[in-house]
């Protein structure tokens, strides 16, 4: 009887160890890919402006009413340029 609770034991403390090793491992994948995502965000938070940029530039009207859609000011018309 002795014998099969200290090998219960044994399988529980296996099982426990099992359980942080996989929290331990997992975090530190969580942390790089919340590293990962971090950077694609920047990445793509700069693209949207650059694109921004050219839309208020170039753009024509339809593209510019998308971007208000989504949220980002566009404004209407540029300022004329000064032609000399």
């Amino acid at each position: 009887m002795k014998e099969k609770i200290e090998k219960n034991w044994s399988i529980i403390l296996v099982f426990i160890l099992g359980i942080a090793l996989a929290f331990y491992v997992g975090r530190g994948y969580e942390s790089k890919f919340v590293q990962k995502l971090a950077q694609e965000h920047a990445q793509l938070t700069a693209l949207i402006q650059n694109t921004q940029k050219l839309v208020v530039k170039n753009g024509d009207d339809n593209l510019k009413n998308v971007f208000r859609q989504l949220g980002y000011n566009i404004p209407a018309t540029l300022a004329p340029k000064e032609t000399e």
